[in-house]
């Protein structure tokens, strides 16, 4: 047998890292896994590959002297009473690399194709005032009575701020898994979004799992932070008293989202003080084309009701969401490739091949997908 030696204390800190107990790792591998964490015993070198796979951690960190420093990828604007997080889980670690790696080759796409700076990018600070750069979205997507009524629903309303966005020249991302992984589903509870700056490739992720309640507001959070010229993953909770949130730059990103898809003198033209929260919020959803508790939180913000009015009425409209659903089907995989990728990147990553700038190898490993498949990308994509 072809042993190697894994220091127990580096195969300790990869099971920390990836929140895996011993025990599970002894379950899908070997029960001498107590007998490698106290150095009696040693794992072959296929038992190591699969402790690598396990954990995912790089194969070569296992056989680290000690373990190695793993920096933020992007500013933490996640707080914890008044302390950043500062620790991410190797699934977020994961999806913010793979999104710099894509953001990086974009990058370079870009300055080659002669695209130039976006100048909405860092146009604010937080010197200007909220609405300000919910003015300043809402003019560069185009947020008006007109688009909210050119759509049925609050669904639709997102993807259209997100084909906007795109035309803008923002890379829009989305996933609720890690990769093609579908076992690795993202946790809301870690993050809801980030935002990488840059004022040729700026980029926002959202996370899938979210709830469609409030995928709208992070939408317009991550983009206020694109205006403000600022990186950073952001957990900001429709359940989260305003009070609660620590950090200047969320407080602000929040109030720029509530504004942009809310205006304050339109609400106050709207809300009717004869009728219950709910009653408004259901009946206004049709006209502002976001969620209900959107609508609430909104009604909180601007001192229409009560904090306890408002968390007893998102209580109720939760559990409307965690009712099981139909099972579905599935859609359209090179559909749902350009959905989570972005239309923008997919097809640049598509029209470089066909230019012959790059391989089909390496445009496979961009897409998450066989290069074999590209071509049926490119005809999704309206490519001839």
């Amino acid at each position: 047998m072809n042993e190697v030696f894994i220091s127990p204390m580096m195969l300790k800190w990869a099971c920390e890292r990836a929140h895996v107990s011993s025990a599970v790792l002894a379950e899908k591998i070997s029960n001498k896994v107590p007998l490698w964490l106290s150095g009696e015993a040693k794992p072959t070198f296929l038992q190591a590959q699969k402790v690598s796979k396990i954990l995912h951690i790089p194969f070569g960190y296992l056989f680290l002297n000690k373990p190695p420093e793993e920096p933020m990828p992007l500013p933490d604007l996640r707080t914890v009473g008044d302390a950043v997080i500062g620790e991410i889980s190797v699934d977020l670690r994961e999806v913010i690399l793979d999104a710099l790696s894509k953001q990086e080759w974009y990058k370079e796409y870009a300055a080659g194709q002669g695209l130039e700076q976006l100048p909405f990018i860092g146009r604010f600070s937080a010197q200007h005032t909220p609405i300000e750069v919910a003015q300043g979205i809402a003019q560069t997507l185009g947020i008006d009575d007109e688009l909210r009524s050119s759509v049925n629903n609050g669904e639709s309303f997102l993807s259209v701020l997100i084909e906007k966005a795109e035309d803008a020249g923002i890379l829009m991302m989305h996933s609720g898994i890690v990769g093609s992984h579908t076992r690795r589903a993202l946790k809301v509870n870690e993050f809801r979004g980030f935002a990488i700056s840059d004022p040729i490739a700026p980029l926002v992720f959202l996370n899938w799992k979210d709830s469609k309640a409030a995928r709208t507001f992070t939408l317009i959070h991550e983009l206020a932070h694109l205006w403000i010229g600022q990186s950073g993953v952001s957990d900001l909770s429709l359940s989260d008293e305003t009070s609660a949130i620590h950090l200047d730059s969320e407080t602000f990103c929040n109030a720029v989202a509530a504004d942009g898809l809310v205006p304050e003198v339109s609400f106050h033209e709207r809300w009717n003080q004869e009728i219950s929260i709910a009653d408004n919020a259901h009946e206004l959803v049709r006209y502002y084309r976001v969620s209900s508790v959107v609508i609430g939180r909104r009604a909180y913000e601007l001192g229409v009701v009560s904090w306890t009015e408002y968390i007893a009425f998102y209580q109720e409209e939760a559990k409307q969401w965690k009712q099981p659903k139909a099972a579905n089907p599935g859609g359209n995989y090179y559909t749902t490739i350009r959905t989570r990728l972005g239309k923008r990147f997919a097809k640049a990553v598509v029209s470089s091949v066909q230019q012959g700038r790059l391989l089909y190898r390496d445009a496979g490993h961009l897409l998450g997908m066989k290069p074999s498949n590209i071509s049926n990308l490119s005809k999704e994509l309206g490519f001839k």
